[in-house]
């Protein structure tokens, strides 16, 4: 019973344990493979959390700034043209040239056209 259609023993062990351990071969590989692939993308996430940690540091002081009081103040006189209670608004014009300042006046005002403050207070409380 040795020989089994002429084989002997050895050789259909050998026949069973070769397809056998180049499976595990194969399937090792695999994983190693799928485990480098994963530590790569471990790393990539790592870092990019590490950039919006960075973002978020940057994002959270800019709210600061912009929640505060000099942020508010600021904005109210440049782009409102705000005052306190008690100031007086200046406009420094420059000295005039050899034109007078009469024919100078209307063209400063034409080329200011502001919108009204209730305009660039409504587009300021909308974020336009």
């Amino acid at each position: 019973m040795q020989r089994l259609l002429g084989l002997s023993a050895k050789r259909i062990l050998l026949f069973l344990a070769v397809p056998l351990v180049i499976y595990f071969a194969f399937a090792t590989g695999g994983k190693a493979l799928q485990a480098y692939h994963l530590k790569q993308e471990e790393n990539r996430i790592l870092q990019e959390i590490e950039g919006l940690k960075a973002q978020y540091l940057v994002l959270q002081d800019y709210k600061d700034y912009v929640q505060s009081v000099e942020y508010i103040e600021k904005i109210a006189r440049i782009e409102l043209g705000l005052i306190k209670a008690g100031e007086t608004a200046v406009i420094v014009l420059a000295p005039p040239s050899s034109t007078s300042i009469i024919e100078e006046l209307p063209s400063a005002v034409e080329e200011r056209k502001e919108p009204p403050v209730w305009k660039r207070w409504w587009d300021f409380l909308l974020g336009h």
